[in-house]
């Protein structure tokens, strides 16, 4: 209602039926599915009698989610061995979604600008690792094939053209064991897996932001040095203060801290970043920053 109203008075970048797309995994899902884009198999889930139909279609093999306020794996359960009817009592929303469970690879992550006259630049992909269900570290660029890294990035820019976005996009993919991409979510802002860009870029994510929606030039992604970004969970607090000088005397090792004044497990809390002469070291170097934080202190 607070977009709808902005939008009434001036025009706002991006648009808030962008946002309003992103925040719903429904609306979402079958947008990708409506205009040709890759994307898991998925049901719409309102009631016990839609679960059934659902899992009679897709299998045991998938997961329920929410289709709205879920991240960092809230409001997501697999099924594959539970009773649906325990199943749908249980639920935390009457709105649902079930998604085919993906045998990936791995997950990449796509940052694309577009600027008001549609002119894009995308960043160099990246690679995501979870630790349960919350990122845990972006490698990039991404191992992956420049046949992989050309068919993400097409992918990308034609969903930021179908929204006639302006601004930043970031799409988060599965590479299926075979080589197939499958879009995954959609975040029309700066976001988690673009952090290392920085320091790892001659133009950081947030810059761009700026710029697009701007209507400034964009800025070059050209990547300065392979980079890896390291989440910092309130978990790390757990024996007091961390020891931010142990990490910091590790070179080529940036600490970002978000001034959020409550440590609480699994809150993201800040990041580190690191740059090496590959993709592999700097990510070797992030988690080992990462673990001096706390050493002195277990």
């Amino acid at each position: 209602e607070t977009i709808e109203w902005c939008e009434r008075q001036i025009e706002v970048r991006p648009a808030g039926a962008i946002i309003e797309t992103a925040q719903n995994r429904l609306r979402e899902k079958n947008f990708f599915s409506e205009n040709g884009f890759p994307v898991p198999t998925f049901r719409p889930v309102r009631s016990s009698a839609e679960l059934v139909s659902a899992v009679e279609q897709l299998g045991r093999n998938a997961i329920l989610k929410t289709i709205a306020f879920g991240y960092d794996g809230k409001g997501q359960q697999s099924i594959s061995s539970r009773d649906l009817k325990d199943v749908w009592e249980t639920r935390v929303s009457d709105e649902l979604i079930l998604e085919r469970a993906i045998d990936f690879e791995k997950e990449i992550s796509v940052i694309v600008a577009r600027d008001p006259n549609g002119k894009m630049k995308s960043f160099p992909i990246s690679e995501n690792v979870h630790r349960n269900h919350i990122l845990d570290v972006t490698i990039a660029p991404a191992a992956v094939s420049e046949s992989v890294a050309k068919e993400a990035i097409d992918i990308a820019c034609a969903i930021a053209d179908k929204l006639e976005l302006i601004g930043l996009l970031a799409v988060e993919m599965f590479q299926e064991q075979g080589g197939k991409l499958l879009v995954n979510e959609i975040a029309p802002r700066p976001h988690n897996s673009g952090h290392w860009s920085l320091e790892g870029c001659l133009t950081s994510q947030f810059e761009q932001q700026v710029r697009a929606v701007c209507g400034l030039a964009l800025g070059s992604t050209e990547l300065l040095r392979p980079s890896a970004m390291a989440n910092l969970l309130g978990d790390i607090w757990q024996f007091g203060e961390p020891d931010w000088l142990a990490a910091l005397a590790i070179p080529n090792v940036h600490l970002h801290l978000y001034g959020k004044h409550e440590a609480r497990p699994r809150r993201k809390m800040g990041h580190l970043t690191a740059l090496a002469s590959s993709a592999e070291e700097a990510a070797k170097v992030v988690r080992q920053a990462r673990e001096s934080l706390c050493k002195q202190k277990s």
